[in-house]
């Protein structure tokens, strides 16, 4: 790569500075294109599914770090921040950290881990400057993006290589994130009369970033040993060959570690655990490359690949090394009279290696390969022009966990005149089982002796002959969107979905063991126990008061019920424990206020209502304000001073689940950045 980037470059022209991103107005807002909603571009008002653009202006405005921190923008996406370097993010109900009925992508790269069905968020990331928009699609997703878009689908979508020429140099220091620093430079590849590569030209962009983060405090309010350090390069060229194919190499790399502190169970301690201070590393890496090809007869198909690895290391209990493959192809073939058809492809391979040490974890399976084959077709029918369209899709997919998976959905959206649209939407998608719900063994905790009855080891193990199968949603939207004039908008969805087979834990055989002590050890088997239903809705608000001033109010409601056919404790607790997850109501007012063309005035207030679930340990609701203030001190730089979390000194925004963990809490927090383009 580095060999082609050198052969291609030329010298870049004069640098000019970077545009701070422009206030889009509501009629700019609703006429947008997003692309992940249908795999095509589509304005946001012609959309029948619940999609939110989190563009530019608003990370810049928010003053986000991190990618979750951008996401708690959208309506319907619960961010619970955990420690100084974990989140959990889901939408519509099942939320925690390893929240597994939410696919997201980067330019169209999956980083749901197999592992656990999930996301990471403290391994992913990237230039945050450099995200053109955040596309967020609340409602099942499946038919288009396949297995796991159960609640959702976000695709994270970075800038085009043009518009990130010349220089950025960006640095900040503050109480929590006590220092950051990002480097990006772009240049051209080529020249104007394709004298580069093969006739191409084109423009790319390396960038650099690293971040530190100190600890928060516990429950009692001592230190935790969570610090957070992340380091991140990465790279991006879009290139035009002869002939007019456009084609996108990108890639990246990244080290991680963050501290935490695991309970394990130990049957010869008096208290029946141990208290270990670990360190988690993450390192990650991937290279992708897609190719836009435009046929002579308006057809459109697209080609992407990549290969990722990444390595997950949780101490002396927990090693994984990963490797996965993918390609997808899409056409989209001219439209035939009222047929506007995408159909594609998927094939995906992943394979592992998973070590492990005692006292906490075991895999029944120390190398695994997952494969996932699919195909889809998506036809949007116009039924009467400009104003009525019907939406039928489906993908037929195949993995080595379930089998076949079909996932269709329906989509009906009407548009009576420009700025008013009422859709509804009938889906379902499915949630495969991870590599650990298969394979993993978790001593959980011990009951210690009390004779004499002897200690008691909990311990959650899967059977070989006792397959999971796939989670199943089928979920039920209706929406309506009304642009009132020049300075209103309105966006309501409502949704309904039942859950089907939902993983649970179920009371197992119990054995005798006489080492190190004579104990029992009480089995728990997870299983296809729980079903569940999830309604809701979500209301955003967009108001421009006046030239410079934005004020945006969101509000969204969930009720999730869990249940099961058993009465089985350990069944019944699970379905309490997955119910309980998710605040049932989010609200948020963001105002941002333009004082000229050199200082912004922003601010968030939010709320969320208390976690009290039985099963999980309960989280008070809580209310916060963020503050932003930013001078454009001259062309090209930005001095910014945030501070986050002011009404209080620190709150507990969520508990962790399935590891070990202790409960921490959120601090006020306060950081100062300096942002040089040029």
């Amino acid at each position: 790569m580095a060999a082609v980037l050198a052969a291609c470059a030329q010298a870049a022209p004069p640098p000019a500075a970077e545009a701070a991103p422009a206030e889009l107005s509501l009629e700019d807002l609703l006429k947008a294109d997003v692309v992940t909603a249908s795999r095509k571009a589509q304005a946001v008002q012609d959309v029948a599914a619940a999609v939110y653009v989190i563009s530019r202006e608003d990370i810049e405005r928010s003053g986000a770090s991190s990618l979750p921190a951008a996401l708690a923008l959208a309506p319907g996406v619960e961010v619970q921040r955990l420690s100084s370097g974990r989140w959990a993010v889901g939408t519509r109900g099942f939320s925690g950290r390893f929240a597994n009925k939410l696919l997201v992508l980067m330019d169209g790269r999956s980083i749901y881990s197999p592992l656990f069905s999930g996301v990471l968020w403290e391994m992913e990331g990237t230039l945050i400057e450099d995200i053109e928009r955040i596309e967020v699609i609340r409602g099942p997703g499946a038919a288009l993006w396949g297995a796991n878009a159960v609640n959702g689908v976000i695709n994270i979508l970075t800038r085009p290589a043009r518009n990130t020429q010349g220089t950025l140099l960006a640095a900040g220091t503050g109480t929590l994130e006590r220092s950051s620093l990002a480097l990006r430079h772009g240049g051209t590849l080529g020249g104007a009369g394709g004298s580069g590569l093969a006739g191409a030209s084109g423009h790319w962009r390396a960038w650099f970033s690293h971040q530190d983060a100190t600890h928060f405090d516990d429950l009692s309010g001592a230190p935790a040993n969570d610090d957070w350090h992340t380091t991140r390069a990465g790279f991006r060229a879009d290139l035009t060959l002869a002939g007019g194919t456009a084609l996108s190499l990108s890639g990246s790399l990244s080290d991680n570690s963050a501290g935490d502190r695991w309970y394990t169970a130990n049957l010869v301690s008096a208290t029946g655990s141990d208290v270990n201070h670990i360190v988690q590393r993450t390192n990650t890496a991937h290279l992708l490359a897609r190719a836009n090809l435009l046929g002579s007869d308006g057809s459109e198909t697209v080609v992407q690949s990549y290969l990722a690895t990444d390595r997950i290391s949780g101490g002396q209990f927990f090693d994984q090394h990963r490797a996965t493959v993918d390609v997808d192809v899409q056409h989209r073939p001219r439209p035939l009279g009222a047929h506007d058809l995408v159909l594609g492809a998927t094939w995906r391979t992943s394979r592992d290696r998973v070590g492990s040490g005692p006292g906490l974890f075991s895999f029944r399976n120390p190398k695994r390969n997952f494969t996932v084959a699919s195909v889809f077709v998506n036809d949007e029918i116009t039924l009467l022009p400009q104003t009525l369209r019907a939406t039928v899709g489906a993908r037929i997919e195949h993995n080595s966990f379930t089998g076949w998976e079909p996932q269709p959905h329906l989509r009906l959206a009407w548009t009576p005149n420009p700025t008013q649209t009422l859709w509804g939407a009938a889906s379902r998608a499915v949630r495969t089982p991870s590599r650990a719900e298969r394979d993993i063994q978790v001593d959980l905790r011990v009951t210690p002796a009390s004779p004499p009855v002897p200690p008691v080891l909990l311990r959650s193990t899967t059977h070989p002959d006792q397959a999971l199968d796939a989670e199943r949603v089928v979920a039920c939207e209706l929406g309506f969107r009304q642009q009132f004039g020049p300075s209103l908008a309105l966006d309501l969805a409502l949704f309904s979905n039942r859950y089907t087979q939902l993983t649970g834990g179920a009371t197992g055989a119990q054995s005798f063991e006489f080492t190190p002590v004579p104990h029992v050890v009480q089995y728990l088997t997870p299983g296809n126990h729980l079903h569940g239903r999830t309604r809701g809705g979500e209301l955003v608000l967009d108001w421009r008061v006046l030239r410079g001033w934005r004020v945006q109010a969101m509000v969204s409601l969930v009720n999730t019920h869990v249940g099961s056919n058993s009465s089985d404790p350990v069944t019944i607790g699970s379905a309490l424990s997955q119910a309980g997850g998710t605040p049932e109501r989010l609200s948020s007012l963001r105002s941002t206020l333009a004082l000229g063309s050199q200082v912004d005035v922003d601010a968030r207030l939010r709320h969320a209502s208390a976690i009290s679930a039985t099963g999980v340990k309960p989280v008070p609701a809580y209310t916060t304000l963020d503050l932003r203030l930013a001078w454009r001190a001259r062309p090209g730089l930005t001095l910014s001073l945030m501070g986050e979390n002011l009404l209080q000194r620190r709150h507990v925004e969520g508990a962790p689940e399935l590891l070990p963990s202790p409960t921490l809490q959120v601090p006020r927090s306060g950081h100062v950045k300096a942002l040089w383009q040029f």
